[in-house]
């Protein structure tokens, strides 16, 4: 009987690195045989996805049917492929690079760009320690027609961001309260701590300056009142 038949599959084929057979129930279903009668076994590439114990998978199909006998042995996870990125363009250190910010026009370096580790200017240009060369991240970057970067920020405060990046805790910073804050503001975004702080200490210098300002002013107002109520009385008396 077909209990007795010991018969191969015509290939071992394999889904995913593993052997994959296809059995025969026989005997009433009480064991089963490798396939072999009929046209090789074919297993072509994944055509449905199907969903086995909450997981996507792909049921693969003999012979161009799918193979609904066993669903849940012949399902396997999607793969994903994935893509590989693409290479960063090269640039020497000293090599200008343009920068568009908010419609304000900026020439500088590469260097003075990658020089601080800001993690905004990091995603867009770094310095490969092996090499020397500065890596662009074009994919990261919006350029304009001029094939200059695009930064969406304040072009007037950017002057006072990259000057630091030139001269570090050297730069000159405004005097004006309300145009610190804004810097403070940029420093933040551009993830510049050093330039955050001396921006805080110039505020701090800026507020002193005026409170004694006030304070010789308060002053001063103070004499000329009583220099005038002094003025007042002598006068009264000699009526």
């Amino acid at each position: 009987g077909l209990s007795q038949m010991s018969v191969a599959p015509h290939k071992q084929p394999t889904v995913d690195g593993r052997k994959y057979y296809a059995e025969v129930p026989v005997n009433g279903g009480g064991a089963t045989l490798p396939r072999a009668a009929g046209p090789p076994t074919m297993y072509l590439q994944p055509e449905g996805a199907q969903s086995v114990g909450g997981q996507r998978g792909q049921v693969y199909t003999q012979n161009g049917a799918a193979a609904a006998a066993a669903p849940l042995q012949h399902t396997q996870p999607v793969q994903q492929q994935q893509l590989a990125a693409p290479l960063p363009s090269l640039h020497h250190v000293r090599e200008l690079i343009g920068l568009n910010v908010g419609g304000t026009h900026y020439v500088t370096l590469y260097e003075t760009l990658a020089r601080f580790r800001s993690p905004y200017f990091e995603r867009l240009v770094t310095l490969n320690q092996t090499s020397g060369k500065i890596f662009q991240f074009d994919t990261n970057i919006i350029f304009d027609a001029s094939g200059a970067i695009f930064i969406n920020r304040d072009g007037g405060l950017f002057r006072y961001v990259l000057q630091y990046m030139r001269d570090g805790k050297n730069a000159v910073l405004p005097e004006d309260l309300g145009l610190l804050r804004q810097l403070r503001r940029e420093a933040d975004f551009f993830g510049l701590g050093g330039l955050k702080e001396l921006v805080e200490e110039q505020i701090h210098v800026v507020k002193q300056k005026r409170d004694e300002r006030d304070e010789i002013i308060q002053s001063l107002k103070a004499t000329v009142s009583s220099i005038s109520q002094s003025l007042y009385v002598t006068n009264f008396s000699r009526r």
